[in-house]
């Protein structure tokens, strides 16, 4: 073997070497694309009990999406005293929802998530709160509602769109400031 064909197996050599480093850093660097692309959208949902003196908007608990990206929902949940009110059909569980809190003289609205909803982020969706501003309701309509509150249970389990689950789960909602 002369020198020229030394050199050209050195080459073909360095060559191949040279190809599996460049394909080690495409694949590392496809992993941190992948990995940021999670990290700008994943959604971020928590609650907010919100009673304000502002009449266009309605009071109550509200669920917020403050994430970068969409939530798509899985599971909805609303719990009285553990136990849970059912939602297949809307009008019977604001009765029941009604009757559990002791609250029949206040209509609530509520707003259900069902499976596959698709929360966009900035998106605030009302849960549970009555028809009327509590400024236009009694004290003592207030009080029960705000007493009342503290033993709901609300839990969403929802997942982002790389399908990673997430859930929330929180209770004792707390009324300030009627």
């Amino acid at each position: 073997m002369n020198d020229k064909e030394k050199k050209k197996i050195g080459l073909d050599h360095f060559a191949i070497i040279i190809s599996f480093v460049a394909l080690a850093m495409s694949i590392l660097s496809f992993c941190d694309v992948r990995k940021h692309n999670r990290l700008s959208l994943k959604p971020h949902i928590n609650f907010l009990v919100s009673f304000t003196e502002d009449k266009n908007q309605k009071d109550g608990i509200y669920l917020v999406s403050n994430g970068p990206g969409p939530a798509i929902i899985k599971e909805f949940k609303i719990f009285v005293d553990d136990i849970e009110v059912d939602f297949a059909q809307v009008d019977s569980a604001r009765r029941i929802l009604n009757r559990l809190l002791n609250l029949t003289d206040v209509t609530f609205n509520i707003g259900v998530l069902y499976p596959n909803n698709v929360i966009q982020a900035g998106t605030k969706i009302l849960i549970i709160g009555p028809e009327k501003n509590p400024y236009d309701l009694s004290l003592d309509q207030n009080q029960r509602i705000a007493s009342n509150f503290k033993r709901l249970k609300i839990c969403v389990k929802y997942n982002s769109l790389y399908e990673k689950k997430d859930d929330i789960c929180e209770k004792n909602f707390q009324v300030v400031n009627h």
